[in-house]
């Protein structure tokens, strides 16, 4: 079969499949990276000795790397819009675990593993929504807007531990987010 022609500039930003996914993808990294970036802190207000709530960065990279394997075998079972909604609702409840403090080394696990499938869902997706002719440019169409979306995370996060002196509302609201973001999936075709 020839290959499919490479779409340009405009091509790709007005197709909506372009901005739904940019805008949930952007959801997701930045309630991940807020979270991941006030983690040790978080731990550590929780009672945790600092030597062990800095442990736990590495229980989510031990878990990413597990996570990539998983999502990786189900990308090739599932479809990848169902592998995204996998990787959301893991964030989801790795959040919620980490507001309501029982266990917060499976809430780090939870978040691993969605982390680990991000990144090839992410790439699956694009390609099929966009061709492997056209992967390149609309993948790094994505990233400002991805990045414009990550920078508000942090404010965010720090703003409500300003106000109420715990990171358990923003957990809450990132899992919210995290709601929002699957559901901007849902016209994605």
């Amino acid at each position: 079969a020839s290959p499919a022609a490479q779409l340009g500039l405009r091509d790709i930003v007005s197709n909506p499949n372009f901005w739904w996914l940019s805008t949930s993808l952007g959801l997701l990294f930045s309630s991940y990276s807020a979270v991941l970036s006030n983690l040790t802190p978080y731990a550590t207000q929780l009672g945790h000795e600092k030597e062990s709530a800095s442990g736990l960065i590495m229980v989510i990279a031990v878990s990413g790397l597990l996570g990539k394997l998983l999502f990786g075998m189900a990308a090739d079972l599932l479809s990848h819009k169902l592998a995204l909604w996998a990787a959301q609702s893991l964030l989801a409840i790795g959040f919620a675990v980490l507001a309501l403090e029982p266990v917060i080394v499976l809430a780090c696990v939870s978040l691993g593993l969605a982390a680990g499938g991000m990144l090839p869902v992410w790439g699956a997706l694009t390609a099929d929504i966009f061709g492997l002719q056209s992967y390149g440019r609309a993948f790094g169409l994505m990233a400002p807007i991805i990045t414009v979306l990550v920078m508000m995370g942090f404010p965010l996060a720090g703003r409500l531990y300003d106000v109420t002196g715990s990171f358990s509302l923003c957990l809450w609201i990132f899992s919210a987010m995290m709601a929002v973001a699957a559901t901007l999936l849902v016209p994605l075709r």
